[in-house]
């Protein structure tokens, strides 16, 4: 066999072993993707389900205002799904993670309809001390909200801490009829959201 065709031979093995192995890594079984963004007043990672899309990112970074804001939708038979993480600056009446969530279910109870109080606590979040609160109300979830959509129940779950002097904060909120099938995927999230320095 001449060195030419067993170069090639070779060559064709290894690429086939190489092929072989990043398609296992491609189709993995792993119910969760990796989103990392660099951009924006504070980089982010944290790995979501795979049922969800992106459907939003703001990046405003300048003097008149800093903030980030990223969604992800998912659509599960006619059931909706939103994911949202906004970051932006901490101010003297929300400095901690108790005075943003005061503010948050504030803000909760005072536009949304038929707004439940459900359970708060104190917990880690990418080793800062944060705040997660539960609780129920009527939403129009899912890409084409708007003011006028139909209104459904629905389970929100909304947690924050600070970092940098900032406010980092995480909400899911899910139709009713699938909010226990996506409280796995929001504890995932809050176990590897991590801030890159």
């Amino acid at each position: 066999m001449s060195k030419g065709v067993r170069f090639l031979l070779v060559s064709t093995f290894t690429c086939f072993v190489l092929l072989c192995s990043l398609f296992q890594v491609g189709c993995s079984d792993s119910e969760y993707k990796t989103f990392a963004l660099k951009e924006g007043i504070q980089g982010i990672t944290f790995e979501y389900p795979v049922t969800y899309r992106l459907t939003r990112l703001d990046l405003q970074n300048d003097n008149a205002s800093q903030y980030t804001t990223l969604g992800l939708t998912s659509n599960q038979n006619g059931a909706y799904g939103d994911l949202f993480v906004y970051i932006w600056k901490t101010s003297s009446d929300m400095d901690t993670a108790n005075k943003v969530m005061d503010t948050l279910l504030g803000n909760a109870s005072g536009v949304l309809e038929n707004y439940k109080v459900g359970e708060r606590t104190s917990i880690q979040i990418d080793d800062s001390n944060g705040q997660m609160a539960y609780f129920s109300a009527n939403s129009q979830v899912g890409e084409n909200s708007t003011a006028s959509s139909i209104q459904r129940p629905a389970t929100y779950r909304v947690s924050c801490y600070i970092h940098n002097d900032l406010i980092i904060e995480i909400d899911m909120t899910s139709d009713d009829s699938i909010a226990d099938s996506t409280s796995s995927g929001y504890d995932h999230i809050l176990q590897t959201i991590k801030t890159l320095n």
